[in-house]
């Protein structure tokens, strides 16, 4: 069923009946800094094998489907032992478990190169979200000519476009 609401729309699809799932038994881990799923995956396969398969959800949530519930808890007793683990939270997945932000790279255009650094940058950044941090590019400043890129966790919808007056002594920068 479909409805219409404006510019909304809202479908109706009916759950699984008995709750059977593809992911039930999984296992939804909170990363406690963000790093590639190469990294993530290296990571899981060295610590508890390679027979866990790992998927990224968004924000800083990886899904881990093939881990027992016994590795799961001495995963949960390593963080909370000596903080060994790369995820500060690990708990069962249910529906309804979904992230709350996205990561996503943010162009900062027309920043001026006299103010270039990724302390200045974060401040311009941080009234779209919590900055992860710059590409690698911006940080080296190797590229002046484009766009430069951070990183950074928002709670914002899918375009993201706001200008920000930046100004640095008395001339003014649109970025």
């Amino acid at each position: 069923m479909v409805i219409g609401a404006g510019t909304t729309t809202f479908i109706s699809i009916p759950p699984n009946k008995g709750g059977d799932y593809w992911c039930s038994g999984a296992w939804v881990g909170k990363l406690k800094k963000p790093m590639s799923m190469e990294c993530v995956e290296d990571r899981i396969s060295w610590d508890f094998g390679y027979n866990i398969c790992t998927k990224f959800l968004g924000d800083d949530m990886v899904l881990l489907t093939g881990l027992s519930d016994d590795r799961a808890h001495q995963l949960i007793s390593s963080e909370i032992d000596g903080g060994n683990s790369i995820f500060y939270s690990l708990e069962k997945w249910r529906p309804g478990i979904k992230p709350n932000n996205r990561v996503v790279w943010i162009q900062l255009w027309g920043f001026p190169i006299e103010a270039w650094d990724t302390e200045r940058m974060t401040k311009v950044v941080s009234c779209i979200g919590d900055v992860i941090g710059p590409d690698d590019d911006t940080e080296d400043r190797r590229r002046l000519d484009r766009a430069r890129r951070m990183l950074v966790r928002t709670p914002l919808p899918s375009t993201i476009n706001r200008e920000v007056i930046v100004r640095v002594g008395i001339n003014e920068y649109k970025v």
